[in-house]
């Protein structure tokens, strides 16, 4: 796509200026689902003291990718990252619409389609250069002539940014309401204590049951008593 361009962040600017515990609350989500040194590696490029605002956090998009892109309506899956850094490959592909569900069948595995040829709504992309449409699965090279001054986009990021938005289509929270996704949020707040640390509810009835158990664990204990 061609002019206008903007610099886009693959990991929020906004979330970038939150309170460290709020923050702590994404990784806190992301270590159940990935392995702990896959999530470090997401935050090592965004934990300096420019935080977000490092060139390997940005992209240059034209304005309609760039919307399209934090709609979770396409997203770029990094390849590869050549050993001298000065070159990246990514997979571009359009992502499917899915109707958002507060329960998922275990059993069916999510499919993502390969010869997608745009998005939900029919928004379409073209290669500038070549006039040509740009479909899923279409390989896209990005190069840079010095990786110290002028660093490309980190793989890791953009490998999250890429894991992220897909799990937004398919699960279809892409198109749920602020309102929707602010009760969803406070659900999942609510197993957090204030400094960000997840936190194990337990019901009354558990409580009981573990304090039977430790009577038992006294009685055994204690077998002269």
């Amino acid at each position: 796509m061609g002019e206008p361009i903007q610099v886009c962040h693959i990991y929020p600017f906004a979330l970038g200026n939150e309170a460290e515990w709020e923050k702590e609350k994404l990784w806190t989500i992301l270590d159940i689902f990935w392995a702990l040194e896959t999530v470090d590696r997401w935050k090592k490029d965004i934990i300096g003291p420019n935080g977000t605002e490092v060139p390997q956090n940005l992209l240059c998009l034209s304005a309609i990718v760039h919307d399209l892109w934090r709609s979770a309506r396409l997203a770029f899956e990094p390849v590869e990252m050549s050993e001298d850094r000065t070159s990246l490959t990514m997979r571009f592909w359009w992502l499917p619409r899915r109707a958002y569900s507060e329960a998922l069948d275990m059993c069916v595995a999510p499919s993502l389609p390969s010869d997608l040829k745009a998005s939900p709504c029919n928004a379409k992309l073209w290669n500038c250069d070549t006039e040509q449409p740009i479909y899923s699965g279409q390989l896209v090279t990005m190069t840079t002539r010095d990786p110290e001054l002028m660093p490309l986009p980190s793989f890791d990021l953009l490998q999250m940014q890429w894991f992220l938005n897909l799990i937004a289509a398919m699960s279809g929270v892409a198109d749920v309401t602020n309102k929707e996704l602010d009760e969803e949020l406070e659900d999942v707040s609510e197993g957090f204590s204030d400094d960000g640390d997840m936190v194990r509810e337990t019901s009354e009835e558990s409580s009981e049951e573990e304090e039977e158990e430790e009577d038992d664990d006294d009685v055994f204990a204690n077998p002269d008593d």
